[in-house]
């Protein structure tokens, strides 16, 4: 059996989510809807920075395959697993005889 304020509690909480429904339907959440969107595709850059890894000091060759000597180089030399390594670029500009950061 329930308790008279445990029946008043539920009647409150339906009818003040009866209330919400009828103000939600007459709002425009579009707006809302693109500033989340535009929060999570900001998380999600956040997210992917902060897994950046950066190497120096390896040569660099032309047309050489950056990812396959980043593996290669954290494989050899650190004994890391590079399977989660899914891209690699060089980063800043071409200097003759120098090689640029990974």
């Amino acid at each position: 059996m329930y308790h008279p304020n445990m029946i008043k509690e539920l009647e409150e909480k339906v009818n003040s989510r009866l209330t919400l429904n009828s103000v939600a339907g007459k709002l425009d959440i579009k707006p809302i809807k693109d500033e989340m969107k535009k929060l999570i595709e900001l998380d999600h850059e956040r997210n992917k920075m902060a897994l950046n890894l950066i190497i120096f000091g390896l040569k660099e060759e032309v047309d050489d395959d950056t990812l396959a000597i980043a593996q290669i180089e954290l494989h050899n030399r650190l004994q890391i697993e590079t399977t989660c390594l899914t891209e690699a670029t060089r980063l800043g500009k071409l200097i003759e005889n120098k090689g640029r950061l990974i």
